[in-house]
Parts: C-alpha cells; structure tokens; sequence
C-alpha cells in the first residue's frame, strides 16, 4: 500500500521495448464485471469410470466511471 493505494502484483502486464510497463489504476467502482452459467451438461467419461460437468460460460465488462480511473507508463 503507497499512500492509501493498494497495489497488486501480476505477471499478465505488458511491458514495452524501452522496459516501461503499462499499468492501469484507478477505485473498484470504475469497472463492472458479470459472468453467467448459461449451458450445462452432465455426460459419461469415456476414459474413467464417472461423469463430467460442462458448461457455457458467458461474461463481459463496462467501465461505469472512465474518470475514476487511469493508465500509467512505469519503468523499474
């Protein structure tokens, strides 16, 4: 935490050619996510004895507040 700012380490930022990194920041309520459970299916295993569970998942995202939240270019 730097100065009430939570920060979270992840290996999926993209780093440029120069070594800066793309970063995004900004409040949780800036972002929207859902995702749901939209097909499902219960079949035989054909290798081991049992069932499989498969299913459909849909999801998608919506930025509520573009102006709570920012991108950033660091370099280490």
């Amino acid at each position: 935490m730097i100065d009430r700012f939570m920060l979270y380490k992840s290996n999926q930022l993209f780093r440029e050619s120069g070594g800066a990194y793309n970063i995004i920041f900004g409040h949780k309520s800036a972002l929207t996510f859902a995702a749901q459970l939209t097909e499902s299916d219960v079949i035989k295993a054909e290798s081991t004895f049992g069932r499989l569970a498969r299913g459909l998942t849909v999801y998608g995202y919506n930025v509520n507040k573009p102006d709570s939240m920012g991108r950033g270019v660091v370099t280490a």
